[in-house]
């Protein structure tokens, strides 16, 4: 009997890969160069946030289920996949920990520029001069773009660092010490660090735009893990070379995994490859979830 065929709208980790691979056959969504395997093609495994729309969901006419690596289904076109009668199943939560962990190292290492000076150091710089003074990471002003278990998470561990935080989300609530605001401008005139979370809490509370990279300004620093249109590129590299904005690091990418040469170019950046909740843990347990739901749902019974 044939294996079930499955499509994968991104790059996952080998250890999650290898599982669905040993119960499945696994199409890549840019890599299908068989146009005969869409209609063969019965489930879609997707990372937190990667669209599935409903242009995706029509290619495939034997779709029966969207399984998400994560808690959150905000990037799945859910009215479509309830009209199609289609079944939408997100993991449990296995990896909002680590991804608390990752946006606090990229913090750390965006404001103290520790990317920056090994770059210094393994080009030779030293032998000319002192490396510049970075600014301290403790006490700073965080705000947080959206409040879900990945915030509440990095909440904690911004008190341990004597930290504020502040948040904009409509459809959640922060922690009771957390100053709630209305919008993503006004959260970022109260700020040091501005931190998107959300494509949701985006749509709800206003994009990175011209006038939030203002109120910023140029000592503020911008952290980017939501997969969307949640900032305008261009804008954002161009305060970062006329020294409007202190610094940014991203591990999102509206095409990753192509990124724009722009931001790859531009001064003081960090761009990461879509790690912040991809460790091996929670590779491996995702991977059990989701080869479980894909069996129970497209396996006949022995």
């Amino acid at each position: 009997m044939s294996q079930p065929e499955l499509m994968i709208t991104s790059d996952l980790p080998s250890a999650l890969m290898a599982g669905l691979q040993k119960h499945f056959t696994v199409h890549h969504r840019e890599h299908i160069f068989d146009p005969s395997a869409l209609s063969r093609i019965r489930a879609i495994v997707c990372a937190e946030g990667d669209p599935v729309s409903r242009e995706l969901m029509a290619l495939l006419p034997r779709l029966k289920l969207i399984s998400v690596l994560g808690p959150n289904t905000e990037g799945v076109d859910l009215s479509e996949a309830q009209r199609r009668a289609l079944v939408v199943v997100p993991t449990s939560d296995v990896s909002s920990e680590d991804t608390a962990d990752f946006v606090f190292g990229l913090v750390i290492s965006l404001v103290r520029r520790i990317p920056m000076a090994d770059q210094f150091v393994r080009q030779g710089d030293w032998v000319d001069g002192a490396y510049p003074v970075a600014r301290r990471v403790h006490s700073l002003r965080l705000g947080l773009v959206g409040m879900n278990a990945s915030a509440l998470a990095l909440a904690r561990r911004a008190q341990s660092f004597g930290m504020s935080v502040a948040y904009t989300d409509p459809g959640a609530q922060g922690p009771s010490n957390a100053i709630r605001c209305p919008n993503t401008l006004a959260l970022a005139q109260q700020v040091d660090v501005l931190i998107v979370l959300s494509l949701a809490a985006v749509q709800a509370c206003g994009r990175v735009d011209a006038l939030v990279l203002a109120a910023l300004g140029p000592k503020g620093y911008l952290v980017n893990l939501a997969k969307g249109a949640v900032m305008d590129e261009a804008q954002v590299a161009q305060a970062l070379q006329s020294r409007q904005l202190a610094g940014l690091a991203t591990d999102a990418h509206p095409e990753q995994p192509r990124v724009s040469a722009a931001l790859r170019q531009a001064r003081n950046v960090i761009v990461t490859p879509a790690l912040a909740s991809a460790t091996q843990e929670a590779a491996e347990q995702a991977s059990l979830e989701v080869v479980q739901t894909i069996s129970q749902f497209l396996t006949p019974p022995a």
